[in-house]
């Protein structure tokens, strides 16, 4: 896995103040049959005033009809292949002009909430690069994704779940900020991409998604990017976004687990360095070769997806296979 470079802090410019125009980004991978409900729910939300550009990653599976029947004005970019989540993303926010990007998953449902809110923020706080909406399941509960700025042991305790084994070591939980009740506004160093709002003359700044990130993390990667270089993110529980989880996508939920580790070694490597990989890579092994053991031993379906998490906690790549078949 080649070396990544983390970014060089060297503070914010170029924030402006006038803040009006705004792109919706939506990035489709087999995503035809709920793309209806996400775009809906932005149209309203936006008043008709943003200007929706859809990049596809799965041609053929009817989205693009979808979106010319929902939002007939809005601007399709067809790929011949899915060429990553973040690839998508640079390519929506190259090809628009709003001084806003908003990133929409097309699980979104619904979005409660004044857009307003968002342009006077932005106009009000120059410094803020990006604002992160209050996400909620279907059934009302909050999603709680909200984090601290992630360290090595934030990373390993949450792949091996340490906070709920060991709820006594404080320090476990740190980055999920357990006393926060989300329904305040309050900086953060890390939120969830599936509705982010973001500032162009930011993205200008920070540069362009890291597209060494297939598929998750790449969200993560750009916020603390941000944020070395001195911009900020805001949490905004006055935006409430209904948010179904990973239904967005049609890829087997094994090959998708199997491309978020790939991803975490890679976040890892470049915002911690080769022995945080390392480390990561031990505590990973050591926990799935227990479970592998424990599999044979009681002959347990998952044996060999198990065989397939230790592959690539020792290469740091998922299986060619896996890319093949989702792209």
């Amino acid at each position: 896995m080649d070396e990544l470079e983390t970014d060089r802090a060297v503070g914010p410019r170029n924030a402006g103040s006038r803040v009006q125009t705004l792109d919706v980004v939506l990035v489709n991978y087999r995503s035809a049959g709920i793309l209806a409900a996400s775009l809906g729910a932005m149209e309203r939300f936006s008043g008709g005033s943003a200007r929706f550009i859809v990049v596809d990653n799965s041609p053929g599976d009817g989205a693009a009809e979808v979106v010319e029947s929902a939002i007939p004005n809005a601007t399709i970019i067809s790929n011949p292949m899915n060429v990553g989540f973040a690839a998508a993303v640079n390519q929506g926010i190259q090809v628009g002009t709003g001084e806003l990007v908003l990133l929409l998953n097309p699980d979104v449902t619904e979005i409660r909430g004044r857009l307003e809110t968002i342009r006077e923020l932005f106009i009000e706080e120059p410094s803020v690069a990006a604002l992160a909406a209050l996400l909620k399941n279907p059934d009302g509960t909050i999603q709680r994704l909200c984090r601290t700025e992630l360290k090595l042991l934030d990373l390993i305790s949450a792949e091996l779940s340490l906070q709920e084994r060991m709820p006594w070591w404080a320090s476990l939980s740190r980055a999920r900020m357990p006393d926060w009740d989300y329904l305040s506004r309050r900086e953060v160093d890390v939120a969830c991409g599936a509705w982010l709002c973001l500032r162009r003359a930011a993205i200008e700044d920070v540069g362009p998604f890291d597209e060494r990130f297939f598929v998750y993390w790449e969200e993560t990667d750009w916020l603390i990017r941000a944020k070395r270089k001195g911009w900020k993110t805001v949490f905004v529980p006055e935006i409430e976004v209904i948010h179904s989880g990973r239904s967005s996508s049609g890829a087997p939920s094994d090959d998708l687990g199997l491309l978020y580790l790939e991803s975490l070694q890679k976040f890892t490597r470049k915002h911690h360095g080769a022995l945080a990989v390392f480390a990561l890579r031990g505590a990973l092994v050591g926990f799935d070769s227990a479970r592998w053991i424990r599999s044979l031993v009681k002959r347990l379906p998952n044996r060999p997806q198990v065989q397939r998490r230790l592959a690539v906690h020792l290469t740091g790549h998922a299986p060619s296979a896996v890319r093949r078949t989702n792209s």
